[in-house]
C-alpha cells in the first residue's frame, strides 16, 4: 500500500468513482470536525464487512491524471 507511511486515518478510504467503472458507490464523505481536523463521515449505513468509499474530488483526479501523463 502506498499510504503505509501516511499518518492520516483517511488513507483507508477509497474513491469508488476513480478511474474505473464499478457498481460500488461512495458511502461517506470527507469533512472537517469541530477542531478543523479532516474526518470521514458516513452518508449511509455501512455494514461491518463493507469498504469505506468517499469522493476525492475532481481536483484530486485532475492532478492524478496530469501526473500520470507527465511520467
Amino acid at each position: 500500500m502506498d499510504s503505509m507511511t501516511v499518518k492520516c486515518f483517511a488513507k483507508y478510504a477509497n474513491d469508488a468513482m476513480g478511474f474505473t467503472k464499478t457498481i460500488h458507490k461512495n458511502n461517506s464523505k470527507i469533512s472537517l470536525d469541530e477542531n478543523s481536523k479532516v474526518c470521514i463521515v458516513a452518508t449511509k449505513k455501512i455494514p461491518g464487512v463493507a469498504e469505506i468509499l468517499c469522493g476525492y474530488g475532481t481536483r484530486y483526479w485532475k492532478n492524478t491524471i496530469e501526473q500520470r501523463r507527465d511520467n
